[in-house]
């Protein structure tokens, strides 16, 4: 990773350099235009509290004023730097972090130490990228080390196998059945896709052990044939 970006970041502050004045020249011509489509609504303003104005003419201006409205100009959105040199310790954090807090088995002190890791992961995220790029994984993340120390490793509290099972059964084809039906077929789309997965696990551990066979028919073969071979070596000796 930190070669990635030593070879990488140049190039990428370069780009955003670039990409951000483009976006500062955009911006001012923003800032102009939004200052125009003000004061041009601002003036359709005043003309509908004048006194002099009837009903009629009063709806039109007002229609006119919501369609201008709607139609103002939008901000540009400013560019974003794809590699940051700050990235590289943050996601070592992270990954050592992770290392340290989902082993099978963990001491206390690598559980400290994963804690110590992760909630520097987050702080240093959070200066990085800012508050709104913080999605609430990022807070569910903080529980975890209070968990392992709750319930045990994530090994014995996961739910991915749960998960898993359950993407297998929400992937049956229902063909819109219900009133009890739908867990009938699920059950016997199941069933008939465990069976499925015995077939092939048979046929892959029938071939597995005729291959294991193979090498040793291949060196039984060949100690036969040399064994055939040792009265020509006499006779030529000879």
């Amino acid at each position: 990773l930190p070669l990635i970006w030593h070879q990488c970041l140049p190039e990428a502050v370069k780009d955003y350099q670039s990409a951000y004045k483009k976006y500062e020249t955009a911006l001012q011509k923003h800032n102009d235009a939004a200052q125009k489509h003000e004061a041009d609504v601002q003036a359709l303003r005043t003309q509908v509290t004048s006194p002099d104005l009837n009903p009629r003419q009063r709806t039109k201006l007002d229609k006119k004023i919501k369609e201008l409205v709607s139609k103002g100009p939008k901000p540009p959105l400013e560019p974003t730097q794809r590699m940051q040199d700050a990235e590289v310790p943050l996601m070592l954090s992270l990954g050592a972090a992770l290392k340290l807090l989902l082993g099978s088995p963990t001491s206390a002190m690598q559980r400290q130490r994963g804690t110590q890791l992760l909630l520097s992961y987050l702080q240093e995220f959070k200066r990085i990228y800012g508050v709104s790029a913080m999605v609430p994984n990022h807070h569910f993340a903080t529980h975890i080390p209070q968990q392992l120390e709750d319930y045990g490793t994530v090994y014995e509290i996961w739910a991915f196998l749960a998960e898993r099972l359950n993407k297998t059964l929400k992937s049956t084809n229902q063909n819109n059945r219900r009133g009890g039906q739908q867990e009938v077929t699920m059950m016997r789309e199941f069933d008939r896709h465990m069976q499925v997965r015995a077939i092939v696990r048979t046929f892959h551990c029938s071939f597995r052990r005729a291959t294991d066979v193979t090498p040793a028919l291949h060196r039984l073969n060949m100690h036969q044939h040399l064994h055939q071979m040792e009265p020509m070596k006499l006779r030529y000796r000879a």
